[in-house]
């Protein structure tokens, strides 16, 4: 094999699949990127056996085609610092050898014929949403999800299938964020799967300003997602989602409409005499008004007051001020509605899109 690139454009094309190559030595050759040329073009392949990607790279003329296995962090690093805009790459045997016009390195690879294989996209059984809309409804979800192993089915975003509909949820049990937007030619209509994380930060990582569509796929115990340049394969997350819908209220009394800025601002303030130990900061909704309060033993207490769109009769409820800043700062809503029912029951904060959130109060002394 034998490519003649631009520097840059092979950087970025490992910078982008780093994401997927394992950083544990387990399996030494997981920490490898494949790089595969053919009259169609360059495409790298990394996997750590749950993440996967396929990158297509432009730019890149394909001398003589071929496949090599690449040290992804060694390579990626060389190219980082090469002073060239134009560069060279040549197996010999197991070894890659780049070359620019002032310098030459030798790097050990392995075998590429006994890399795992990266699963590829097939066109005729997929959903197709907005790459937009996607990366907007990971964003509004993301921060919801579990961290705790044991809470195992908690650990990733619910995506579930709907006629012309997408929607995901994601909960720690202590709060649950919940996003429906279009989508179009819907596979398997009614089906739920659970999806890490870091699979959807990966297919984040390489969707380009320019791509109009991405494609969505179920193939056995993996998600596919495919954009024009790019397939990010991911293995999925085992176990029953909480039945969401009958976590969601419905109808709650007080409907109050919030500056979300003025709102985020007010949180944080009243939560700067919070610690880990009380981490509560209490709403107090009168008429026009809410009081945002909070206080610990052992370092005082807050108050801060901001004006409310409420009429109703009087309200006192106790959240995490990091549950409530966790949703405020991935909205871009200039108002927000918070609705409400009384101090033991939860919270539901809804935004434009399809978007609400629903989170448990604090108990308070």
């Amino acid at each position: 094999m034998k490519l003649s690139a631009k520097r840059q454009e092979l950087a970025d094309a490992f910078q982008l699949t780093s994401g997927a190559v394992s950083a544990r030595t387990v399996k030494p050759i997981l920490q490898n990127v494949k790089v595969s040329a053919a009259t169609g073009g360059v495409e790298l392949l990394a996997t750590d056996l749950d993440v996967g990607m396929r990158l297509k790279v432009d730019g890149v003329e394909v001398v003589e085609e071929g496949e090599a296995l690449m040290p992804a962090a060694r390579v990626a690093a060389i190219l980082k610092e090469l002073r060239d805009e134009d560069v060279t790459m040549e197996t010999d045997g197991l070894t890659t050898v780049i070359t620019t016009s002032t310098d030459k390195y030798h790097v050990m690879g392995d075998n590429p014929a006994e890399y795992p294989e990266v699963a590829n996209f097939r066109q005729d059984d997929s959903s197709e949403v907005s790459p937009g809309e996607l990366t907007d409804m990971v964003d509004k979800t993301a921060f919801a999800v579990a961290t705790e192993a044991t809470r195992y089915a908690f650990n990733g975003i619910l995506f579930v299938f709907k006629k012309d509909l997408l929607e995901l949820v994601a909960t720690d049990g202590r709060r649950l964020a919940y996003v429906t937007r279009k989508a179009k030619g819907v596979k398997e209509i009614g089906r739920e799967i659970i999806v890490p994380p870091r699979v959807m930060g990966q297919f984040r990582r390489v969707v380009a300003p320019d791509d109009t569509s991405v494609k969505i796929a179920v193939e056995g115990n993996q998600i596919l997602l495919q954009t024009a340049r790019a397939v990010v394969t991911g293995r999925l997350v085992e176990g029953h989602f909480p039945a969401y819908d009958e976590v969601i209220p419905k109808d709650y009394p007080a409907k109050i409409k919030l500056d979300r800025e003025a709102f985020r601002s007010g949180i944080r303030r009243a939560a700067l005499l919070t610690n880990e130990e009380s981490k509560a900061v209490k709403l107090a909704f009168a008429k026009k008004k809410l009081v945002l309060s909070a206080r610990t033993a052992e370092l005082g207490d807050a108050r801060v007051e901001m004006a409310a769109d409420y009429d109703g009769e009087a309200i006192e409820i106790s959240f995490n001020p990091d549950f409530l800043e966790d949703v405020l700062k991935v909205l871009d809503d200039d108002v927000v509605t918070f609705e409400l029912k009384d101090a033991d029951s939860a919270g539901v904060l809804k935004a434009k899109n399809n978007y609400l959130y629903v989170i448990m109060p604090v108990k308070t002394a």
